[in-house]
């Protein structure tokens, strides 16, 4: 994207610490799907990705796409042990 960032810009480099209302995690899938206060209704992870891709100035992928299904695969590995949270809430 425009801002030339990843996903471990925040979800690695960054995680623990403030980025506006919310607290960045290292990228846990276990409390998906989630209910999201800032649009009061229950979100998926494929659009969770896609906010991500906006607020970086990133061309976001299609929900279902290929890449959305690989780095949920991989957001998941890393989850792997978590107790399933869902739905969480968050801001």
């Amino acid at each position: 994207g425009q801002l030339d960032m990843s996903c471990s810009n925040c979800h690695e480099d960054n995680y623990g610490n403030m980025i506006r209302a919310d607290h960045l995690s290292q990228g846990q899938i276990n409390g998906f799907p989630t209910y999201r206060l800032k649009n009061a209704k229950l979100n998926t992870i494929h659009g969770r990705f896609k906010g991500c891709m906006k607020n970086i100035r990133a061309t976001p992928f299609k929900e279902g796409s290929d890449e959305f299904k690989a780095l949920e695969l991989y957001v998941a590995s890393r989850s792997n042990g978590l107790m399933i949270e869902t739905p969480s809430v968050r801001n």
